[in-house]
């Protein structure tokens, strides 16, 4: 899909904006966020053309811009914050190049900032949102601290794999599979889903 059009690659875009009151360090943020991401194997891997291999990337520093619009009025501010925030989630992703995490500082006052994350759904999730927003906040206080922040290690990649591979072989997994390929021997059934118009050429 992401080389099918920008168009099908961006509906895979996960994007969130979070919104920091008060007193806020850019330079901090942009540190904590990198600890984060060198954290996670999923965050800085990269996919061959076709699909078929994924390779982890050593960690760079991340760059992250800040559009300063404090000195706009609300209304203008909440336009633009808008379209700054829909353009980069509109942004496509080279997922053979990376990186696959994008973010941006976004400046309304003072001290109200936004971060804007968005990263491709073939390495973030959900469930993956909690997990960072956590980290992201213990790194950002610790750094604040001049601490290391204090977080479980992170399960890599490979350990992953490698326990699934060993799931696979257990006999539980081997049960379940016997199960399902007895289940659908035959052919699988089609699904009469009802629709009420023709899909469109373009999504």
């Amino acid at each position: 899909l992401a080389q099918m059009g920008d168009e099908a690659s961006c509906a895979y875009n996960e994007s969130m904006s979070l919104s920091v009151r008060g007193a806020f360090d850019p330079g901090l943020m942009r540190r904590a966020l990198s600890q984060v991401i060198a954290r996670h194997d999923a965050l800085h891997a990269i996919f061959s053309p076709d699909g078929e291999f994924l390779t982890i990337m050593p960690e760079e520093d991340l760059t992250i811009p800040l559009d300063d619009l404090s000195d706009r009025g609300p209304s203008e501010r909440e336009t633009e914050s808008t379209t700054l925030i829909a353009r980069q989630a509109a942004s496509v992703f080279d997922l053979s190049q990376g990186p696959l995490v994008r973010a941006g500082f976004i400046k309304l006052e003072p001290e109200h900032h936004l971060l804007v994350l968005t990263i491709h759904h073939t390495v973030f999730d959900g469930w993956s949102s909690s997990i960072l927003l956590q980290e992201l906040h213990a790194c950002y206080m610790a750094e604040q601290r001049g601490v290391k922040p204090q977080l479980p290690e992170a399960v890599q990649l490979g350990c992953y794999v490698q326990w699934q591979a060993d799931q696979e072989q257990n006999s539980e997994s081997r049960e379940a599979e016997a199960y399902w390929l007895e289940h659908y021997r035959g052919a699988v059934p089609v699904l009469e889903l009802p629709a009420d118009r023709a899909r469109p050429s373009v999504q």
